[in-house]
């Protein structure tokens, strides 16, 4: 599984490979190791399943 890097900064998208090229910083903006969030795929897409079934199951209000 590949990991998704996530530069709280500027909020651009890097796999790992390229986040250890750079020296464990942002290719974007430079940001250093603190400033990174790290994800796997497989929780991104169990968290948009979650996301999705709170939207179909969430009561709609009347304006009578």
């Amino acid at each position: 599984m590949e990991t998704i890097i996530q530069c709280r900064k500027c909020g651009e998208d890097t796999n790992r490979a390229d986040w250890e090229a750079s020296h464990a910083s942002c290719i974007h903006c430079g940001e250093t190791t603190g400033g990174v969030i790290r994800r796997g795929l497989g929780s991104l897409a169990a968290l948009r399943t979650r996301l999705e079934l709170e939207l179909v199951w969430r009561p709609v209000s009347t304006h009578a």
